[in-house]
C-alpha cells in the first residue's frame, strides 16, 4: 500500500569510534513516498524497504535518498534481550544521472523464536553518508500473492526506463501469461485517459508462459523504455501524470499506480 506523508525520522549521532548512541539529538522531516512493507509468508518475513521521490524533485529530498548507503532491519522480541539484525539486499537505486530518486532493498528473513506480530517491533535502520536514521514498521494486514515496487530511471534527456521489482509471496497454480508480453506500463491523466502504453501497436505472440518470479521469497525485475512520445506521436507535456505498472497475468493481473511529475 502506498502512503504519501511526512515521514518523521530520528537522527542519531555517529561517534568517531563508529558506534551509535541510543540518544536522539535531532529530528527532521522530509517529504517522499514510502512504500516500505513487511509481509508474513512461509514462516518468514518479506522485509521490503522502498522510498521514492517521483513528484518532489527538490534537492533536500534528492540528497537524502541518494546518500543512502545501506538499509538494515532490526527485530526485537518481547522478553528477549537479543535482537535479530540483518542487512537488506539492494534491488534497485537511482543512478547518478537520474532525474527521479528511489531506493529499493529487500530480504526474506526467518522469523525469530517467540516473535509475535502484535507485540514485537521491527525497525529499519537507514545508513547514509553522514547519519543513521530509524523508523518502525508493522506487518501488513493483507498478503497478496505478488508485490510490485515501481521505479523510474533516466536513460537520457526525455527518455526513461520504467520498471518494477516483483516479489513473490505465495504460489498461484492457475496463474499464467497468455502472450509474450510480460510487463506493461501505461501513462494516464484524468482529462485524456490513456496517453501512452508500452503495448501500443505491438503484435504479441499467443503463447502461455509463467509469471515471474515463481517461488515465494524470490524476486524479478521488469523493465520497459519510454522515449517521452505519446501514442499520438506528440511529446508528453510537462506535468503530473499517473504511471501504471503491471503484469498482464490471467485470471488476475497485478498492477500498481504512482503519481509522477514528468519533465524532460
Amino acid at each position: 500500500m502506498k502512503l504519501k506523508f511526512l515521514l518523521i525520522i530520528s537522527l542519531f549521532y555517529l561517534a568517531a569510534c563508529s558506534t551509535v548512541t541510543d540518544k536522539t539529538i535531532q529530528s527532521k522531516s522530509m517529504s517522499f513516498e514510502n512504500n516500505s512493507a513487511i509481509y508474513f509468508f512461509d514462516n518468514k518475513l518479506a522485509v521490503i524497504f522502498s522510498i521514492n521521490s517521483f513528484t518532489d524533485l527538490t534537492d533536500s529530498t534528492s540528497n537524502f535518498i541518494r546518500s543512502i548507503i545501506s538499509v538494515d532491519y532490526r527485530i526485537k522480541v518481547k522478553g528477549n534481550s537479543d535482537e535479530k539484525i540483518g542487512n537488506l539486499k539492494i534491488l534497485k537505486k537511482s543512478g547518478r544521472k537520474s532525474r527521479y530518486d528511489y531506493f529499493i532493498a529487500y530480504d526474506a528473513v526467518k522469523i525469530p523464536d517467540g516473535f509475535k506480530a502484535k507485540e514485537d517491533s521491527i525497525e529499519f535502520v537507514i545508513k547514509t553518508n553522514n547519519d543513521i536514521y530509524t523508523f518502525s514498521q508493522t506487518l501488513a494486514d493483507s498478503i497478496p500473492p505478488l508485490v510490485l515496487i515501481p521505479f523510474i530511471e533516466t536513460i537520457e534527456i526525455g527518455s526513461v526506463q520504467l520498471g518494477a521489482c516483483a516479489i513473490r509471496l505465495s504460489n498461484t497454480e492457475k496463474e499464467y501469461l497468455s502472450t509474450g508480453e510480460m510487463f506493461r506500463c501505461v501513462i494516464v491523466n484524468k482529462k485524456n485517459g490513456i496517453l501512452w502504453s508500452s503495448d501500443f501497436e505491438s503484435n504479441q505472440l499467443q503463447v502461455v508462459t509463467k509469471v515471474l518470479p515463481e517461488e515465494p521469497g524470490d524476486y524479478f525485475i521488469y523493465t520497459t523504455d519510454f522515449n517521452g512520445i505519446k501514442n499520438s506521436g506528440n511529446d508528453l507535456s510537462m506535468g503530473f501524470y499517473d504511471f501504471i505498472f503491471g503484469i498482464p497475468s490471467k485470471p488476475k493481473p497485478y498492477s500498481t499506480r504512482i503519481n509522477v511529475y514528468w519533465k524532460k
